[in-house]
């Protein structure tokens, strides 16, 4: 076969065509000269390039490729100030970039690149305006094949994956053999050279910088046989996600809900239930229907990379961006990102953020300017409603929102969650852990989520703590009736110093042996504790034979082990999905959002009477999970003594509350109400 067996039209345009298998890849196949002038100049952009090339180098053709350079305001001022070499810069840029791929296509595409380059069959040479504040935007390719058929290609599409892929474009098509198309081929290839041959008059061409070549060939491997090519996905009638889950009915329910009130609204949401997946698929649909840049708010850093990791299994979403805080160039990352959208190359979005940095002046600054529409996906959003957060929603005019969250609404701050509910357009879908473990999954013939037992232990205070209990109970009585500016702080001190010792009751200890040796061999365990019990804790797991355990706490951080390319977080709930971890220990960081899909038993000896709390613990022993049937959680209850003070009362109730919350929805309610009989509740 040759250029002249395929079917070559003389114009393509996206709307109609799918560019990358109806024209780039069959042409690339029978040639084996190819010429590309490109607009820019990214490990992403150079990974496009080697799309098509399997048999491109199977019949070892060779590539000259001219990609010019887009230099972001930090670097002119780098260039102009210091009077740097635009050499070096373009070098430390790239070599920055292609540090931070974890995307295994851009990988595997550019170990092609480097593997033509290693054996000559690959030149790359990048172009730079004289005037740096110019753009060098020709888009240009020319190929041959061994019978000297040529075609060549010009338009608007650039060497990108959106270029390819998802942009509206079009560009024309020239063959040698057909007529009036030889001189405009010959002008295509004059072109080429003059600016291969850095004959340009207002354009600066140079070889690839040897450090940026040594890093390419790095990634090849030994043998062209060991290339791992991928066919990049059509999207010629929208993206086909690689996440193959089907929206299950209340997820459908809630994208349809979500774009029938104008693609605002509050998934609420029970963990385990798949939030995550349904924003996703939401977005999904609004970026097929049009170019937007999408902000995610996350509450901590561990769910921005779980984020980024649901993310990539859906092709569409390209320019994908983790940009929080902690990252010391944050700010210059997220400069560069609205630059690259101010200049057209790219169209498109998503940055994954912390509330923290949502809220920053500096972020605020930077999207208020955004040429773009903007979305918001806020993940556990009942947190905006503090005031250090919601300027993040208020400062910025965010078209299309989307709150997430199993309890949306702010406990005992109803100003905050009228807010929220204001601002978001109120909950258009809601799936509680009620109408999980009541609906049936017609696919698996389950529940939504795991049944579990429920086996609430009451607590009581050893005569010192009720000592200090009661003495506490006074000073906050007194306390109460004074009238000066130091009554309300010295009388939350003083509440919270009681509540303590309901938290921290040592009679739990003992109830923790006994609930551990009703097991003869623990695992996936997750006890929930406070920062004072922890290490006895850990003690005591030790000393019953629950070994190895560990912390999950702020102590752990997401710092990566090298060897085996995970974080802490990841690294311990991976031993312990595969039991190599017997218990973890946590505060509040498995709280909201972290998957521990494999744990089955929660022992919760310190929780709050905070719905937002006490239903995401509840949640972590509820995800479906291979071989787990039933969860099991226990709950260690301290219902302070009536003493005639409404503090105490509100205590009470609420802990009773929370009781009968939890055996509402519990396999065994019926066990759980006669424990409440013999309580005298």
């Amino acid at each position: 076969m040759s250029l002249k067996d395929v079917n070559i039209k003389i114009k393509y345009d996206s709307d109609e065509d799918d560019l990358l298998n109806d024209f780039y890849i069959p042409v690339l196949s029978q040639a084996n000269e190819y010429y590309r002038l490109s607009g820019f100049f990214n490990s992403s952009s150079l990974a496009v390039s080697a799309c098509g090339l399997e048999n491109f180098i199977k019949h070892n053709g060779k590539m000259k490729l001219i990609t010019s350079v887009i230099f972001s305001e930090n670097d002119l001022n780098r260039i102009n100030e210091a009077e740097e070499n635009p050499l070096k810069v373009i070098e430390e840029n790239f070599i920055k970039d292609l540090d931070n791929i974890s995307d295994e296509f851009v990988k595997d595409h550019l170990a092609a690149l480097g593997w033509m380059i290693a054996h000559d069959y690959l030149e790359i040479k990048v172009a730079y305006p004289k005037d740096l504040n110019s753009l060098f935007h020709p888009k240009v390719g020319i190929l041959k094949d061994s019978n000297q058929n040529i075609v060549s290609f010009s338009g608007s599409d650039n060497e990108t994956r959106s270029g390819w892929l998802s942009n509206i474009e079009e560009f024309k098509v020239f063959a040698s053999w057909k007529s009036g198309h030889p001189e405009i081929i010959d002008s295509d290839i004059n072109s080429f050279f003059k600016y291969w041959d850095n004959d340009a008059n207002k354009v600066n061409v140079i070889e690839i910088p040897k450090a940026i070549k040594k890093d390419l060939i790095k990634l090849a491997p030994d043998n062209s046989d060991n290339l791992n090519f991928h066919q990049l996905p059509n999207y010629g009638g929208g993206s086909i996600s690689k996440d193959e889950r089907k929206l299950r009915f209340y997820q459908q329910d809630a994208l349809d809900s979500w774009f029938g009130n104008g693609c605002r609204g509050i998934f609420e949401l029970a963990t385990g239930t798949g939030k995550t997946f349904t924003a996703l698929k939401s977005l999904e649909k609004l970026y097929k229907r049009e170019d937007i840049v999408c902000v995610i708010a996350c509450p901590l850093i561990y769910l921005v990379e779980q984020w980024f990791k649901d993310i990539k299994n859906f092709p569409i979403f390209e320019n994908v961006y983790r940009i929080y805080g902690t990252n010391a160039n944050w700010k210059k990352q997220l400069n560069d990102f609205m630059f690259d959208l101010d200049l057209g190359i790219i169209d498109d979005g998503i940055i994954i953020t912390t509330h923290n940095t949502f809220s920053n002046d500096n972020f605020i600054k930077a999207l208020s300017s955004c040429n773009k529409k903007l979305c918001v996906i806020v993940d556990e959003m009942h947190h905006l409603g503090a005031e250090k957060f919601s300027e993040g929603l208020t400062c910025i005019n965010y078209q299309y929102r989307l709150g997430l969250s199993a309890t949306p609404s702010v406990y005992m701050n109803e100003e905050a969650t009228d807010f929220l509910m204001d601002y978001f357009g109120g909950i258009v879908s809601s799936f509680t852990i009620k109408d999980a473990l009541t609906n049936i999954d017609p696919e698996t013939g389950e529940y939504y989520l795991a049944e579990y037992n429920y086996y609430p232990i009451r607590i009581e205070l050893s005569q010192k703590e009720m000592e200090e209990y009661n003495k506490l109970s006074n000073m906050i009585r007194i306390e109460y009736f004074k009238d000066n500016d130091d009554s309300e702080k010295n009388l939350v001190r003083l509440l919270n110093k009681r509540r303590q010792i309901l938290k921290d009751a040592k009679q739990k200890d003992v109830k923790l042996r006994e609930i551990l040796n009703k097991y003869s061999d623990i695992d996936h365990l997750i006890i929930f504790t406070t920062h004072n019990q922890k290490d006895r804790v850990l003690t005591i797991l030790g000393e019953e034979g629950v070994s190895p355990r560990h912390e999950f706490t702020s102590n752990v951080g997401t710092k990566n082990i090298k060897e085996i390319g995970m974080n802490e977080r990841e690294f311990l709930i991976d031993k312990f999905d595969k039991g190599n971890l017997k218990a973890l220990v946590a505060i509040k960081c498995l709280d909201e959002g972290v998957d521990v899909p494999s744990a089955d038993k929660v022992i919760i000896m310190s929780s709050s009477t905070n719905p937002m709390e006490y239903v995401q613990r509840r949640g972590r022993v509820l995800r479906k999970y291979k071989g787990k049937d039933v969860a099991t959680i226990f709950d260690m209850v301290v219902l302070p003594e009536d003493d005639g003070f409404d503090a105490t009362k509100t205590i009470k109730e609420a802990e009773i509350r929370k009781l009968y919350d939890f055996i509402e929805s519990a396999k065994n309610k019926s066990d759980c109400y006669k424990i409440l009989d013999e309580w005298g509740i």
